[in-house]
């Protein structure tokens, strides 16, 4: 029997489906069996070509159950009408509750064997119940061997046994895995037993022998008719459906392995990205803190830097201030001072007028002429150099006027402070041009920026106090604000102003 299975006939057999010529024939002769039954009926020589039409089927039908189908075509002349003969028999079937793998009226029609094999074994088990009785009957007989004996189970027993192990197979894949796994080896056990069984049963119903390994024992066994055959080949079917559950289910392991497998990788996958997604986060909120820090230390300075400013503005106009006042004092000198000198040459032309009027009472030869010609050079000479002296003075005085002036005025560049977009921190550029001649095309042309802007400047309002005052025209003159320009510009998206 080892050696029987090793070379695998069976096995290869039962798991790829295949059907040998005498189940085909075993088939084909219980099919002509009962259509002789009836006069007229012609015997069938291929059972997938002559069962396609449902014609034959019928026929067996009204043998074995004793009913006429209504509603069949025989004969049938087209597929439409081969469809509809087989799916009046599968009503009937169906509604004498036969049991039988599901089959659809297109496996028949399209010659399926396996389907057609399933039909015929299911009519003759549910209306021909006495070739298992018989089986049954076959199967008590006594095989001696020896000394010993051997008592080989019947093919109803066998029929039942296959039944058990497809129904245990089934339930071991309804159950969860777990108890899978726990009854896996018990199955193997049972499956090889049932190949055992098998290769005895096959041997007793094909040869009429036992295998190789128990050629010595002395069998007596009664001809073997059809209808055993029959129970035999369905003894197979269910054999190769448990198999092919049993395959099912190791198949169905694997895949729920591998699944829990990919499912294992992903959850750490997951818990992976989810600690990235934590460090990013962190870091995110850090340089958020950052970024608030930066931002009040910017402020801080942009207040700082303001007040300084304003603090040198301040400076610079103390000591512009102090500087008026020393020029207003000089001034004040100056002007006292040629009030003096004024005074003096006054005083020195009444002398002069004096020294004339002594003059002309002398005679013209008196010595005294000579010391009033003396006297009269030293006062010409002294007048000549008052007068230099307030010349000089004069021109000195004129010339702090003027710088007093032009310290006094504009300056001859302007400076533009202006901000662009949400930047905190402005930009400043100057203009060679005093501030009130300043336009917005020079600012323009100083800012040099592409794109659309509008232009808003800080500007001192007589009503309101401080304004940001937008100006469009690019000839009108620019607002200034404490001896600069004050701007900030935005872009224009093209909305309605």
């Amino acid at each position: 029997m080892i050696a029987s299975l090793s070379r695998g006939s069976l096995l290869d057999e039962v798991l790829h489906g295949g059907y040998n010529e005498q189940q085909l024939a075993a088939y084909v002769s219980w099919v002509n069996s009962q259509l002789k039954r009836k006069l007229g009926l012609q015997p069938i020589g291929d059972l997938r070509r002559d069962l396609q039409d449902g014609v034959v089927l019928v026929q067996l039908i009204e043998i074995v159950a004793g009913e006429v189908l209504q509603g069949v075509y025989t004969p049938s002349l087209n597929k439409e009408e081969s469809r509809k003969n087989v799916e009046e028999v599968l009503k009937f079937i169906s509604s004498r509750n036969i049991r039988m793998p599901r089959i659809s009226a297109k496996d028949i029609v399209d010659g399926n064997l396996k389907s057609i094999m399933r039909i015929i074994l299911a009519l003759a088990a549910h209306f021909k119940p006495s070739a298992s009785q018989r089986a049954a009957a076959l199967g008590g007989r006594s095989l001696t061997r020896g000394n010993t004996t051997h008592n080989p189970l019947s093919t109803v027993a066998l029929a039942q046994g296959a039944a058990a192990a497809l129904a245990s197979a089934r339930l071991d894949a309804s159950l969860p895995i777990r108890f899978a796994r726990i009854n896996r080896y018990a199955s193997v056990y049972k499956l090889v037993s049932h190949v055992r069984l098998w290769v005895f049963f096959q041997s007793l119903l094909l040869h009429g022998s036992l295998p190789e390994d128990e050629q010595d024992v002395s069998l007596t066994l009664e001809p073997v008719n059809t209808e055993q055959q029959l129970v035999g080949f369905s003894l197979l079917d269910l054999f190769r459906e448990l198999l092919l559950c049993k395959q099912e289910i190791r198949n169905l392991q694997a895949v729920k392995e591998a699944q829990q497998q990919r499912l294992c990788t992903q959850e750490a996958s997951i818990l992976q990205m989810k600690q990235e997604l934590l460090r990013a986060s962190m870091t995110k909120d850090e340089l958020n803190i950052h970024h608030v820090g930066n931002t009040f230390r910017i402020k801080n300075l942009i207040c700082l830097l303001y007040v300084a400013g304003k603090q040198k503005d301040v400076g610079q106009k103390d000591r512009l201030l102090q500087q008026f006042k020393h020029k207003l004092e000089e001034s004040q000198k100056l002007q006292c001072v040629l009030v003096l000198l004024c005074q003096q040459a006054e005083e020195v032309q009444l002398l002069r007028d004096a020294l004339r009027s002594l003059r002309n009472n002398f005679r013209d030869h008196d010595p005294q002429h000579h010391t009033l010609d003396t006297l009269e050079q030293g006062i010409v000479s002294l007048i000549d150099r008052l007068h230099v002296v307030h010349t000089h003075r004069v021109s000195h005085l004129q010339t702090n006027v003027l710088s007093c002036q032009s310290q006094n005025g504009s300056p001859s560049s302007t400076k533009i402070l202006y901000f662009t977009g949400k930047s905190p921190t402005p930009s400043m550029i100057n203009i060679p041009k005093r501030l009130g001649e300043v336009t917005l095309k020079d600012v323009k042309e100083a800012v040099d920026r592409e794109g659309n802007y509008r232009y808003h400047f800080k500007a001192l309002d007589p009503e309101f106090g401080t304004v940001k005052e937008e100006v469009f025209l690019d000839g009108a003159i620019v607002p200034g604000w404490e001896g600069k320009i004050v701007a900030w510009l935005e872009e224009d998206h093209g909305d309605e102003r």
